[in-house]
């Protein structure tokens, strides 16, 4: 088992009251969307959120089809929507 530094920004961090966490990985390989389901079973608060949550891992935006290696994956951001003027 693995354990993967887990960063929230905007939303996701209110939501969850925290800036930062880990998540522990148990696979060999995950694809984004299982990723995204392992922190919202972690965080509940995030459910509502889901829809509009984009990862990012090692810094590098994933789509919830991508194929992740667990010993690559070292740091992972959970970012909603951001909006600005």
């Amino acid at each position: 088992m693995k354990t993967v530094k887990t960063l929230f920004f905007a939303s996701a961090k209110q939501s969850v009251g925290l800036t930062e966490s880990v998540i522990s990985l148990e696979k060999d390989n995950y694809l984004g969307r299982e990723l995204l389901d392992l922190i919202i079973q972690q965080f509940r608060e995030l459910e509502e959120l889901r829809p509009s949550l984009t990862l990012a891992v090692n810094e590098e935006y994933i789509s919830l089809d991508d194929t992740l290696h667990a010993e690559t994956i070292f740091e992972v951001a959970v970012i909603p929507p951001l909006s600005g003027g």
